[in-house]
């Protein structure tokens, strides 16, 4: 049972290099794809933690519970940027 957990956990690992190598690639096609998806998953979180009642700053602190709604909308912003450049970067790959 440890051998086959080992062996596990060696492949996992060697899959896991092999993905991050991958992504580290500048024009790689799957660099490209993953900041796509992650970062309209990203936005979408995102705008859920906006307009959830749920908050790690409650709301009715006055400056602090705006911040964090804030912080929320500028990361999500900026990762559906990401996610727009990256989808651009990906067409122009695909006429390559």
């Amino acid at each position: 049972m440890v051998s086959i957990i080992n062996s596990l956990i060696w492949c996992g690992g060697a899959v896991l290099v092999v993905f991050m190598v991958l992504l580290a690639m500048p024009k790689s096609m799957l660099r490209c794809v993953f900041l796509e998806v992650a970062g309209w998953l990203i936005g979408l979180l995102a705008a859920i933690y906006v307009v959830s009642p749920i908050d790690i700053v409650p709301d009715f602190i006055p400056v602090l519970g705006w911040l964090d709604d804030g912080g929320a909308l500028i990361g999500g912003a900026g990762a559906v940027i990401t996610a727009l450049m990256a989808r651009s970067d990906r067409k122009s790959l695909e006429q390559k």
